[in-house]
Order: structure tokens, then sequence, then C-alpha cells
């Protein structure tokens, strides 16, 4: 066991992958917001490396400052990961990084600013298509949608759908029959389009139609979900708080 702490700050919503060379990596952000009252948060995105998930190095403070850095995914020795910063100064940025240290904008703005995108997850197709889930936050009515993207090399441009739900906590991996496998926090619709009850759910998309189909509703809490997904064996295994 290893614990991981940046003193006087709160460390959050922890992501593992596996890198190219068999190490793990681990996404984490420094979170601290709103000590000068003006709505800026000033999270810092950390990661930690291990070659055994008992001794970590760490913690490299990657990006830039104020993006979140939500977690990463790797295709073919690279590792790509979507940023959000909220506050005043609502945006996104596409980041890729070859070691987990060190982590190179490629695209700004893949979502329009103040669109109040945040948490996401991704999976590539065999062919390097990259399709992500990702949250919405906004306040007004109807603009709160999931979104599907789609982008293909060098993923400089991008193509949404709304999926029709309001979520959080994204996780998604690929089926072998090429449909979508996602587990994440359902909210009901609220008076006036705000956010209602919440439930974990686990679903399906079809990236060709960008569809939504839930599947199951999985015992929670209300505010549960940020699954982990394995599928092996034909056996999916579930993951989550």
């Amino acid at each position: 066991a290893a614990l991981l702490e940046s003193p006087g700050l709160d460390l959050r919503d922890a992501k593992l992958s596996v890198m190219p060379d068999g190490r793990l990596l681990l996404n984490s952000c420094e979170y601290d917001v709103d000590h000068d009252q003006a709505n800026v948060r000033n999270n810092q995105s950390v990661t930690y490396t291990s070659t055994n998930g008992m001794q970590w190095q760490g913690p490299h403070r990657v990006a830039d400052k104020g993006y979140w850095l939500w977690q990463t995914s790797w295709f073919e020795q690279k590792g790509y990961a979507l940023g959000y910063q909220w506050g005043n100064h609502d945006r996104t940025r596409f980041y890729h990084t070859l070691d987990g240290i060190h982590y190179d904008t490629l695209q700004d703005d893949p979502r329009p600013p103040n669109d109040r995108s945040n948490e996401h997850a991704l999976v590539f197709e065999p062919d390097g298509t990259i399709r992500m889930l990702l949250r919405r936050d906004h306040s007004e009515h109807h603009s709160s949608s999931a979104l599907l993207g789609t982008s293909r090399p060098p993923y400089n441009k991008w193509t949404w759908h709304p999926l029709g739900i309001k979520m959080g906590g994204p996780s998604l991996i690929r089926l072998p029959d090429g449909q979508l496998l996602t587990v994440v926090r359902r909210y009901a619709e609220g008076p006036d389009g705000g956010w209602g009850s919440q439930w974990t759910e686990l679903g399906l998309i079809d990236p060709l139609k960008s569809s939504y189909a839930p599947k199951l509703k999985l015992p929670s809490g209300g505010d549960s979900s940020y699954a982990g997904l394995v599928w092996r064996e034909n056996i999916l295994w579930v993951s989550y708080y």
C-alpha cells in the first residue's frame, strides 16, 4: 500500500492507467479553490509513476495551472487527456504526452469557452479514432446533455453529438463488437431543467448513431460513480464508490 499526499491540499479523483513501458501512471489534482472569493479555481494537475504500485515517484505538476487533467488514455505510445478550467475562465484544452510527466497542447478549446464541459472518458477505435464521453454542467435548460465526441488523427478537429442525458463521473470501455459500455452517475431532470435525483447506471453507446441506451441501474447512494471498468473473458468487472 502507498499513501500519496500534498500537504495542505486536497488530492482528488485519482485515475490509473498503464503506460506503454508497463509502468503505472496515476493522474490526480491538487484541489485549491476560491480563497479570494473571485470564482477562480487554482487547481494544479499532478501525476505519479510506479513500477510496482507500492513505491511512487512524484508528484509531477503537469499541464497548465488551472486546467484539471481528468485522466490519461494511451494509444500507440502516446497518452491523451482533456483538461478543463472552471470559474471565470471556463475553457478546455486537449493534451498529449509520451511519459506522463510532460504534457503538450494538441488543441485549445475543442469545446467552446463557457460551455461548462468538464469530466471525460475516451477510448480508441482500432484505426485510432477517438470516441470521447464528455460531461457538461451548464445551467441553461437542455444544455447540460452529455456529448459524444469523435476525432481522428491528428486530433485537431472534433464532431460532437448530444446523448440526451445528464450525467457525471463517466467511465468508458470499448467492447469487442464496437459498442461503448459506460458507467455514469445519472441525473433526473429537475424543476425548470435543473438537476434532479441521481443514481449510478450502466449503459451502452452506439458510436455510429450517437445514441445512449440505459441497461442496468446499479446499487447507489445517490452521488456514487467514478467507476473502474475491466472487460476480461467476456465478464465486466466494475468498482465504484
